[in-house]
């Protein structure tokens, strides 16, 4: 889908930045950008519901799931600035909202693309990426590193060629499923291991035999 239309918030950056890839501006920013060691191996669930009163554990859920967020915008918009402004935007209202992710239904990343969606739906609609929760918590606009920006493009190339792929003749059909649900429809493993009635551990191996054997495929073609 493509972007013509859709305007930037009015105020943001000129073009892409060359820093960190965060919304930044004092107490948040801090908060997004440290790593604190005991936060690193906790479930998205719980990094949500620790939020309000340990900012930090935010932190550690935003610096798992950027990238994916500004990759899932990136090849929707074919826009790196644009994707950029949604993906602020969509941490700034999970951080505003954290606390309503656990009576949500879903799983933390699952509630999270929900939010990302309804930005995108709701951006399109108006003409403009909305950034009002961005504002109310003061964040600055996202800026993103040379090497994030390449592994950006270079995560949207990939999804690119997979989604060019017919992947039902080429993978067995819990593979096919588990790649296309993983690396096109950005779903989590949770999401995947019910779709296919198996454990998370079972659809992460599904997922990663399916890319072993895309590569396989790709390396004996001439």
């Amino acid at each position: 889908m493509g972007c013509t239309g859709l305007r930037r918030p009015s105020g943001g950056s000129a073009g892409v930045g060359r820093t960190s890839a965060a919304p930044c501006h004092s107490h948040h920013a801090h908060s997004l950008n440290s790593s604190v060691p005991e936060f690193e191996h906790q479930s998205d669930e719980d990094l949500l519901e620790r939020t309000a009163h340990e900012p930090a554990a935010f932190g550690a859920f935003y610096r798992r799931h950027v990238g994916g967020v500004l990759t899932f915008f990136r090849r929707r918009t074919d826009d790196t600035q644009l994707a950029l402004d949604l993906t602020g935007e969509t941490f700034a209202r999970a951080l505003e909202h954290a606390d309503s992710s656990r009576g949500s239904g879903r799983s933390a990343v699952a509630w999270l693309y929900t939010i990302a969606r309804n930005l995108l739906t709701d951006s399109y609609r108006r003409g403009q990426v909305a950034d009002d929760a961005r504002r109310r918590l003061s964040l600055e606009p996202m800026i993103v590193s040379d090497l994030g920006f390449e592994r950006v493009e270079a995560a949207v190339d990939a999804s690119r060629q997979l989604a060019a792929i017919d992947l039902a003749g080429a993978l067995s059909a819990d593979q096919a499923q588990a790649v296309q649900a993983r690396v096109l429809d950005n779903q989590s493993y949770d999401q995947i291991a019910t779709q296919l009635r198996c454990s998370p551990q079972v659809a992460r191996q599904h997922v990663s035999r399916g890319l072993r054997n895309l590569k396989r495929r790709s390396e004996k073609q001439p």
